[in-house]
């Protein structure tokens, strides 16, 4: 059962969140609407991006006196743009855990129960007994069969997906290093060169979320007890995979072939590429899937399309 939105509640975080260019969110009041985690999500997403205004601002800086300038110029200005990049990103870390604390004690969430006084998760099961803490019936599942899935199961799956990525991005990058070579010996069109990486920016996004589906599946099968633990080994598989899978080509590139043209063309054409690809997949197609289920909808109920595409 899910429960019905507030019109007069939508109407209102429309004005006050959505149609807001400039201004604060309203946080207090996406909390009370969308809850706690949705909440604090875009509590982190504007504090993330009102601080990136701090790089953004430097990197102009740099670009601007230093681009242009002698090689070593040139140089220099990336390591101290670097430094200062990881700088920032420190005392970043450092104010959103301040932050993020105080929207914790104003929220009522920093005095957490033990994981033990939590009630087990609905995805939870396994054989009925009485909990010895709180007394009541809950199901009980033994570590060691959570840790033979673990050891004979996840780390073998997961490892077999990190190899097909492995394989696929040196495919990838065999593929570019044909096409260059075709291009230079046949003189073709310098954007042909393009090709395998958008194919790959392509290819990436699909391992993502084939990936996904497998990780869901396995942290499912693990049989963790509360939603905590559930989502903590979640993120742990996700972070894992999607790190090799993002970044394998560009660590590749940059230290093993050690070539900053092609890592530059690497880097823009999965980011354009990606980019696209985000927007197409998160505008463009649940908007067209939206049009798709209204004319469906009127030709079931009135035997042809009406005006519900307008």
């Amino acid at each position: 059962m899910y429960p019905l939105h507030e019109l007069n509640q939508i109407k209102h975080l429309q004005k006050k969140w959505v149609q807001t260019v400039f201004g604060l969110q309203p946080l207090d009041k996406i909390r009370e609407y969308f809850g706690l985690k949705i909440g604090l999500y875009f509590a982190w997403l504007g504090h993330y991006t009102t601080a990136l205004i701090v790089p953004a601002t430097v990197g102009v800086f740099f670009w601007v006196f230093f681009h242009g300038g002698t090689e070593l110029l040139e140089d220099l200005s990336f390591v101290l743009f670097s430094f200062f990049n990881l700088t920032w990103a420190t005392l970043y870390l450092i104010s959103w855990k301040r932050r993020s604390a105080e929207l914790s004690y104003s929220w009522g969430t920093i005095d957490q129960a033990h994981d033990l006084l939590e009630e087990p998760s609905p995805l939870y099961h396994g054989e009925e007994k009485i909990s010895e803490v709180t007394g009541k019936p809950e199901p009980s599942y033994p570590a060691w069969k959570r840790y033979c899935f673990r050891y004979f199961v996840t780390i073998p799956v997961i490892s077999i997906s990190l190899a097909v990525v492995c394989l696929s991005v040196f495919l990838m990058l065999e593929f570019q290093e044909w096409m260059d070579n075709l291009i230079d010996d046949h003189g073709l069109v310098s954007l042909l060169r393009y090709i395998p990486k958008i194919v790959l920016a392509i290819v990436i996004p699909i391992l993502d979320v084939v990936y996904n589906w497998v990780a869901v599946w396995l942290n499912t099968k693990e049989n963790y007890r509360t939603l905590d633990q559930y989502e903590n080994h979640l993120i742990y598989k996700l972070v894992l995979f999607q790190f090799v899978n993002s970044f394998l080509a560009l660590f590749y590139t940059a230290f093993y072939l050690q070539d900053i043209e092609k890592l530059k063309e690497l880097l823009a054409a999965l980011l354009i590429t990606r980019q696209l690809l985000g927007n197409l997949k998160e505008s463009i197609l649940p908007y067209a899937s939206k049009q798709f289920k209204l004319a469906k909808m009127s030709f079931d109920l009135f035997g042809a399309l009406r005006e519900v595409l307008l």
